[in-house]
């Protein structure tokens, strides 16, 4: 690359014209255009300023690459010299607390290859190790875990997630712990959530202190509010209504509980219940009940009931329909 080039490369980068740069100098713009056009070169004594202004030394001026900086080591840290990335904030030498520190972000334009601590919130594109963030953590995909304090968005994340705040990711391959909401289109563990739980599928269970709302769930789901699932293989409990096609386990709800398929065990609620054939346990309602056969068990309900064949006895505050 030309002396030519490279004055023009770097004028680019900064954003200026040929004029701002020749203001800086005291030169004339048509200087800066042969200087451009390797029409001629600048005074020697002009090099060092170039350099100045455009952040480089005179040797990446003429193309040629700045020789590297010793590592400068220091010691007394209170970690190991592991050769992970960590972003901290000191005054002097003191090492400033979290809580105490600016809100700062650590941002990373490249891939990473090592594990990321910081004190700090993380941008990143891929990381092949882990992430562990005070603040939120952003980023593309994570080979390894995530631990946020806040919030965390990624794209894939082959480990688990553990978020004070909300999770939003594509797939996560083991559990998610969060604070607040999660919304993940597959998640390979468990999920335990302070808020609403979103998601395609779950490997394991659910806890989620609000509403759930997933295609399948291969464990079971506790929700403080509504559960609305395709297929759930182990148990639901549901402090609001339940809506699914088929349960492998039992049913309680605090609301109505509304399922197209058929429960393998009880179905409990506090509202109406509507299903299909429940397989092995009782069936009891605050209101209504209207579902096919009960296999193995019983029927009781506050309202009325309609029904297939019921084993067992009928108990119903209102009227009893069997066909």
């Amino acid at each position: 690359m030309t002396l030519g080039n490279v004055i023009l490369k770097y004028r680019k980068e900064l954003g200026i014209t040929q004029e701002s740069l020749a203001k800086q100098l005291e030169v004339t713009n048509q200087a800066v255009s042969k200087w451009e056009t390797d029409q001629c070169c600048p005074d020697v004594m002009l090099l060092p300023r170039l350099a100045d202004i455009f952040g480089i030394t005179i040797d990446e001026l003429f193309g040629r690459p700045a020789p590297e900086k010793p590592a400068q080591m220091v010691t007394g840290l209170p970690w190991e010299d592991d050769g992970n990335l960590r972003g901290v904030l000191y005054q002097g030498w003191k090492l400033i607390d979290h809580g105490k520190a600016p809100k700062f972000r650590l941002f990373f334009k490249k891939r990473v290859e090592e594990n990321v601590y910081s004190d700090f919130s993380v941008v990143c594109s891929d990381v092949a190790g882990d992430v562990h963030a005070k603040g939120d953590v952003t980023c593309t995909d994570v080979t390894g875990s995530v631990n946020a304090g806040s919030d965390v968005n990624c794209g894939v994340v082959m480990g688990g997630v553990e978020a004070g705040g909300d999770v939003t990711c594509a797939n996560v391959g083991c559990d998610v712990n969060a604070g607040g909401d999660v919304k993940c289109e597959g998640i390979g563990g468990n999920v335990n959530a302070g808020g609403d739980v979103e998601c395609g599928s779950a490997g394991g269970g659910i806890e989620a202190g609000g509403d759930v709302t997933c295609a399948a769930v291969s464990g079971c789901i506790e929700a403080g509010g509504d559960v609305t699932a395709a297929r759930v293989e182990g148990n639901i409990e549901a402090g609001g209504d339940v809506n699914c096609a088929t349960v492998g386990g039992y049913v309680e709800a605090g609301g109505d509980v509304n399922c197209q398929g058929n429960v393998d065990g009880y179905v409990g609620a506090g509202g109406d219940i509507s299903c299909q054939d429940v397989l092995s346990g009782y069936v009891e309602a605050g209101c209504d009940v209207t579902c096919g056969n009960v296999v193995n068990g019983y029927v009781s309900a506050g309202g009325d009931v309609r029904c297939g064949d019921v084993a067992g006895p009928i108990d119903a505050g209102g009227d009893v329909t069997v066909k």
